[in-house]
C-alpha cells in the first residue's frame, strides 16, 4: 500500500486523535463561587494549534463560499478536476464552505451508490461509473439542477409558504421573548394597584418605596465605585469584589428603574391617551381628515413623486457635502441607533401592555398572568429552537435541488428500477436524477464513498472518491478564547468526526445517537445548510452587533444550536465509551444527551452570549471563520491543494485571511508567487484580469518537503472564451453577483459553470507543467549522477 493509499484509509481520523477529548466540560464548585463573588471566570482551554495529520502527498481541493454563484462556478471546476480518474484517486479531501458545499455534497450524494439492494435510497451503481461520473457534462443531475435553480421559492405557492413560515416563526419568537416580559409587566401592574394610585386614569405619582429601592441600589453601586477608586485593599480579591458588584448593582438599578419608574410612567401616559377627550377628538379628527383626503393624496403622490424624490436626494446630497468625510459615519451611527433601539422598544411596549391590563382590571390581570405563565412553561417544555428557526426550511429547499441520486427509469415512466445487464444506459438515455427521499437523507457517518475492489471493472465501478469536509463556524464570545474581533472558531463535519480545534471533536456516529431530533441535524444536507447559514444574529468576525438583537427577535436565524462536542464526549463516557478513538459501533446504547436547545438559548442569541462551555454551540456559515476551506486542508496535511475562490468581489482578501490564519494557528507559511498580482481586475469596464490562477509554496513546520497551492479566482481574463467575455459585457456585474442574489437564470448559471471549468483547466495545466519541469530536473540530476559513476540509464521506449 502506497503512502497516499495509507492516508486515504484513515481520512480525518487525526482530528479525533488530537482533539477528541479536548477542553473542559464542567466548572468546579470553587469556580462557580469565584464567578458569583468576584466575577472571575476560568480561562477557556486554548485551541489545539497543531496539524491533524502529518504532511502527505494526498491532494486537497477546496471550494469557497458564495451561495449559488459559488455552486455554479465550483460545479464547472469539479467537473474538470474529478473527471480524470487518476487525479481523483489522489484527491484525499474535498473541503467546502457554504455555496461550495452545496455542489460538493451534491457530487458526493450522486457518487454514493447502493450496495446489494436495488431500489435503495442511493444511486444505481450501474449508472454511476468512471465512464459516467457524477455531474459529468450533460448528466441527468446537471439537467435537474438547471431546472431547479429557483429552489428557494420556485413558484407563487412556495413564495407564499415562505412568507407564512417567516410570519409564523416571527410570532413564535416574539412569544418566546415577549411572554416573560409580559409576565413582568403584569406583576408590576398588580403591584401598582397599591403604591401607584390612579395609574389607570393616566395619573402617575412616583411612590416612595420603589424610588427608595432604586436609589438605594444605585447608591450602593456608586459607593463601591468610589471605593474602587479610593481604596487600596491588601488583597486584590477585595478589589475584584467591589469592581464586580458595582457593575452588577448598577445594572440592577437600571432594571428596577425601568420596571418601577419608566414602565408605570409610560403606562400612565398610554392610559391618558384613552381618557383625554380632547386628545381623543384630535386623533379621531386626524383619522377622518386622512380618510377623506386619501384620494387627493394619492393623486398628488402620483403627480409629484418624481419631484419629491429628487428634492429628497438633493437634500441628502447637500447634507453629505456639508458633513464631508463625516457623512458615512453619521449615517451608519443613525442606522445603528435605530436598529439597536427597535427591539428593546418593542419589549418595553409589551411590558407597558402588561401593566395596563393589570391596573385596568385586577381579575383580568391575574387571569392573563396565569395563562401567560402556563403558555411560557408549555413553550419551554416543548419548543426546540432549531425547529423554530429558518434552518429546517433552508435545509429542505436546498435538498430539493442538491440532494439527488441517479436512477433508472423505464420506458413507460414507471417508478425507478434497476437496469438489466443488457441495457445500454448511455445509448437509450434512461438514467434520470431525482430528489432523494427527505426522510432518509444521507447520514453524515455514511456519506463517505467506499473505494472499489482492486479488480473492479472501470465500466461498472467508480474510482476512489475524496472525503468531504463540510466547513462551518462555531461562534464563541468568551474573552480570551479567540483573538479580539474574531469571536469564532473552526467547526467541521465529516463522516469521521464533528468539531474543531477549539471546541473539541466527537465521532460522527456518536452524534447520530443523540436522539431523533439531533440525528436530523447531522445528515449531510443539514451540515451543508449549517455551512451556508450566512444570515444569523452571531456571525463571527462579520457580526454587526446592533443588528443581533433585531435578527434574533425577528427569527432571521439560519444558524443552529449544535450539541457541544465536549459535553457529548462527557455524556458518552457515562454510557461506556472511555476513549473517543475506540468507540463502539452504532449497535450499542444511545448516548444519554437527550435534551434540546430550549428557549433560554434564544436570549443568548439576542445578546450574543455564546459560551464555550455551554451544552450547545451556535454554528453558522463557514465563511464567518474562513471562506475558502483552505485552512482545513492545511490542518490535514495536504501538500498539493487546488483552491477555487468564487467568493465574489474584486479583491483576494479571502486568500489573505486564510494565509494569516494558517500562520497564526498552524505555523504554516504560504508564499504566493509574483503572478498573484495578475489576479487583480482592471478598474474600468470591462473588468478583466491578466490571469485566473496563481501558485504558492506551502511550508509546513518541521517538514522539509514544500507543498504547493494553486489558487483560482472567478475572474474573466483576456484569454477567456468569447462567450464569457460577451456575457460580462452584457451583464455588467458578472462574475461578481451578490451572494444575496440566489435566483439565477440558466444563462447566468451556465456562465459561472463555464468560467469554473476554464479556470480549473488552467489550474491543471499549471500543475502538469510544474510536474513536467520537476520530473525533467530530476532526470537531469540523475543523468549527472549516472555519468559521474560511468552508468548509462535508458528510457523504456529507447530500450
Amino acid at each position: 500500500m502506497s503512502d497516499t493509499e495509507a492516508t486515504l484509509e484513515r481520512a480525518d481520523q487525526g482530528m479525533l486523535d488530537h482533539v477528541g477529548g479536548w477542553g473542559r466540560t464542567k466548572r468546579s464548585g470553587g469556580a462557580r463561587r469565584r464567578w458569583l463573588l468576584y466575577g472571575v471566570r476560568e480561562e477557556p482551554t486554548p485551541g489545539y494549534t497543531g496539524l491533524y495529520e502529518a504532511p502527505h502527498d494526498g491532494i486537497g481541493v477546496c471550494c469557497s463560499g458564495g451561495g449559488i454563484r459559488s455552486a455554479a462556478f465550483n460545479l464547472g471546476a469539479l467537473q474538470v478536476v474529478l473527471a480524470d480518474t487518476q487525479t481523483r484517486g489522489d484527491v484525499k479531501y474535498l473541503s467546502a464552505v457554504s455555496g461550495g458545499s452545496y455542489i460538493a455534497a451534491a457530487f458526493c450524494m450522486i457518487a454514493k451508490r447502493w450496495s446489494g439492494t436495488p431500489n435503495a435510497d442511493d444511486s444505481d451503481p450501474r449508472l454511476v461509473t468512471d465512464h459516467a461520473p457524477p455531474f459529468h457534462p450533460g448528466s441527468p443531475e446537471e439537467l435537474y439542477l438547471r431546472n431547479h435553480l429557483g429552489y428557494l421559492a420556485p413558484d407563487g405557492t412556495a413564495k407564499l409558504y415562505l412568507g407564512l413560515r417567516m410570519v409564523a416563526g416571527l410570532t413564535v419568537n416574539v412569544l418566546l421573548i415577549g411572554l416573560p416580559v409580559l409576565i413582568l409587566g403584569l406583576v408590576a401592574g398588580l403591584l401598582a394597584n397599591g403604591p401607584y394610585q390612579h395609574l389607570e386614569d393616566g395619573t402617575f405619582h412616583l411612590p416612595l418605596g420603589p424610588l427608595l429601592a432604586v436609589v438605594s441600589v444605585a447608591g450602593l453601586s456608586l459607593t463601591l465605585a468610589m471605593l474602587d477608586v479610593l481604596w487600596r485593599p491588601k488583597k486584590e480579591r477585595l478589589r475584584a469584589f467591589a469592581r464586580t458588584w458595582e457593575v452588577r448593582l448598577f445594572v440592577l438599578a437600571c432594571a428596577l428603574a425601568t420596571l418601577f419608574i419608566v414602565v408605570p410612567a409610560l403606562a400612565a401616559w398610554a392610559a391618558s391617551l384613552g381618557t383625554d377627550n380632547s386628545a381623543t377628538s384630535a386623533v379621531q379628527g386626524s383619522i377622518g381628515t386622512a380618510l377623506s383626503s386619501m384620494g387627493a393624496l394619492a393623486l398628488a403622490a402620483i403627480s409629484h413623486v418624481r419631484g419629491q424624490v429628487k428634492d429628497k436626494q438633493k437634500a441628502l446630497a447637500n447634507a453629505e457635502r456639508k458633513l464631508g468625510k463625516y457623512a458615512k459615519p453619521v449615517r451608519d451611527a443613525v442606522i445603528a441607533v435605530v436598529v439597536t433601539l427597535a427591539g428593546p422598544i418593542l419589549l418595553l411596549a409589551i411590558a407597558v401592555l402588561g401593566v395596563l391590563v393589570a391596573v385596568g382590571d385586577t381579575a383580568t390581570g391575574q387571569t392573563v398572568l396565569i395563562l401567560a405563565a402556563i403558555a411560557r412553561i408549555a413553550m419551554w417544555i416543548s419548543i426546540d429552537l432549531t425547529t423554530v428557526s429558518l434552518h429546517p426550511f433552508y435545509r429542505r429547499r436546498l435538498s430539493t435541488a442538491f440532494a439527488l441520486r441517479r436512477v433508472w427509469h423505464d420506458e413507460n415512466g414507471d417508478e425507478a428500477r434497476a437496469p438489466s445487464e443488457d441495457d445500454q444506459v448511455e445509448a437509450n438515455g434512461k438514467a434520470i436524477a431525482e430528489e432523494r427521499p427527505f426522510d432518509t437523507m444521507v447520514e453524515l457517518s455514511e456519506s463517505h464513498i467506499a473505494p472499489p475492489e482492486p479488480d473492479a471493472d472501470p465500466a461498472k465501478s467508480l474510482s476512489r472518491w475524496p472525503m468531504l469536509i463540510v466547513c462551518a463556524a462555531a461562534n464563541v464570545s468568551d474573552p480570551g478564547a479567540t483573538p479580539p474581533g474574531r469571536a469564532v472558531a473552526s467547526f467541521t463535519f465529516s463522516p469521521t468526526a464533528v468539531g474543531g480545534p477549539l471546541t473539541g471533536a466527537t465521532e460522527t456516529k456518536v452524534y447520530e445517537q443523540l436522539g431523533r431530533n439531533r440525528r436530523r441535524d447531522v445528515t449531510l444536507p443539514a451540515a451543508v445548510a449549517m455551512s451556508g447559514a450566512a444570515l444569523s444574529p452571531s456571525m463571527g468576525k462579520l457580526t454587526y452587533r446592533p443588528l443581533s438583537f433585531l435578527l434574533a427577535l425577528a427569527n432571521i436565524r439560519l444558524g443552529v444550536w449544535v450539541p457541544n462536542p465536549r459535553h457529548v464526549n462527557e455524556e458518552n463516557k457515562k454510557t461506556g465509551g472511555d476513549k473517543i478513538e475506540s468507540l463502539a459501533p452504532r449497535g450499542r446504547d444511545k448516548v444519554s444527551l437527550r435534551h434540546r436547545p430550549r428557549p433560554e438559548y434564544l436570549w443568548k442569541e439576542l445578546w450574543g452570549r455564546n459560551r464555550l462551555d455551554d451544552k450547545f454551540l451556535y454554528v453558522s456559515d463557514g465563511g464567518h471563520y474562513e471562506n475558502l476551506g483552505l485552512v482545513e486542508l492545511l490542518r490535514r496535511g495536504c501538500r498539493t491543494i487546488y483552491c477555487f475562490d468564487a467568493g465574489g468581489g474584486s479583491t483576494t482578501n479571502a486568500l489573505g485571511d486564510a494565509i494569516a490564519l494558517a500562520r497564526t494557528e498552524l505555523n504554516i507559511e504560504i508564499d504566493m508567487d509574483e503572478h498573484t498580482k495578475l489576479l487583480a481586475e482592471s478598474k474600468t469596464p470591462p473588468l478583466r484580469a491578466k490571469a485566473a490562477c496563481a501558485k504558492g509554496t506551502v511550508r509546513y513546520p518541521r517538514d522539509a518537503t514544500p507543498g504547493r497551492l494553486i489558487y483560482v479566482r472567478s475572474v474573466v481574463t483576456e484569454d477567456s472564451p468569447w462567450d464569457l467575455a460577451n456575457y460580462q459585457e452584457e451583464d455588467g456585474v458578472f462574475p461578481h453577483h451578490s451572494t444575496l442574489d440566489q435566483f439565477f437564470d440558466d444563462r447566468r448559471f451556465e456562465a459561472y459553470r463555464r468560467l469554473g471549468g476554464c479556470a480549473a483547466n488552467s489550474a491543471l495545466a499549471i500543475a502538469t507543467a510544474e510536474a513536467a519541469t520537476t520530473n525533467g530536473a530530476a532526470r537531469v540530476e540523475q543523468a549527472k549522477r549516472d555519468g559521474a559513476t560511468g552508468t548509462v540509464t535508458l528510457e523504456a521506449d529507447e530500450r
